[in-house]
């Protein structure tokens, strides 16, 4: 396995298979997703096996996302954590090919981010809006989490994790 990252911007002609990895959205609605994450800066880890895409995930500046930035509290909490605004990302969109999963591809592409994030200078990662409730149980399992003190959207409860 081999794993790329790339600025979002530049993968515009291949979010359609980006797209076709998650099944959470119609296609198209995924793509939409896709160019408002490029807009924002975002770039994306992806996993290839030879010519065949694996998995993607995808990460930015937590405070420069629209959704996330209008999580109610969450620059304060940010604050009250001790951490610097602009040194918490969001890796978000986390997709593995059904064939691959069970291999270890989500937790490469993880930390290949983590990896280039703390070289950009970020320090913490955000944990929101979970896909799943077994997300949200793996989260809550970790012992280095920090209770941002607040809840997303879903109601459920928002950590930072630090990089490491």
């Amino acid at each position: 396995m081999q794993y790329f990252c790339h600025d979002l911007r530049a993968l515009r002609a291949q979010f359609r298979p980006l797209a076709r990895l998650q099944s959470l959205w119609p296609e198209d609605q995924y793509m939409m997703v896709l160019r408002g994450l490029a807009d924002l800066g975002g770039r994306a880890v992806t996993a290839r096996d030879g010519l065949r895409l694996a998995g993607s995930a995808m990460f930015m500046p937590a405070l420069k996302m629209g959704g996330i930035a209008a999580t109610p509290g969450l620059k304060s909490a940010v604050e009250r954590a001790g951490i610097a605004p602009g040194a918490v990302l969001c890796l978000t969109n986390i997709f593995v090919d059904p064939a691959y999963r069970g291999r270890g591809v989500s937790v490469a592409m993880e930390a290949r981010a983590a990896e280039l994030a703390r070289v950009a200078g970020f320090t913490h990662s955000v944990a929101l809006l979970y896909a799943s409730r077994e997300i949200l149980a793996w989260f809550e399992r970790r012992p280095d989490k920090i209770s941002a003190g607040i809840e997303d959207a879903a109601g459920d409860p928002v950590y930072f994790l630090p990089l490491v």
